[in-house]
């Protein structure tokens, strides 16, 4: 699960909905698309329109870790809604501890 999202109450689920804007870095707004996509299906819920828009997609590929060493594994680790966007980060990363 990531973070503590089955938690939450329902109003903030409900806020899931509303477009949160950009954090103005489009690496980190195509992570969050991703993250709420991820979200969306645990919980069958729809995905978000916001998080399906061109600014959450990367035009090419960012691994989050600059450690050149972990791009074989990361590359193989990363959720699929996050690969599909160009971001590059394994799935342990998003797991609370």
């Amino acid at each position: 699960e990531i973070v503590d999202w089955h938690r939450r109450s329902i109003v903030d689920r409900t806020a899931f909905d509303a477009d949160p804007g950009s954090v103005g870095d489009r690496r980190w707004d195509a992570l969050i698309g991703g993250v709420a996509e991820m979200l969306a299906h645990e919980s069958e819920r729809a995905v978000p329109a916001w998080a399906s828009a061109p600014a959450r997609v990367l035009d090419g590929w960012w691994f989050v870790t600059s450690l050149r060493s972990l791009h074989p594994s990361v590359l193989v680790e990363t959720p699929a809604p996050l690969a599909a966007r160009g971001v590059f980060l394994s799935a342990s990363s998003l797991r609370s501890v």
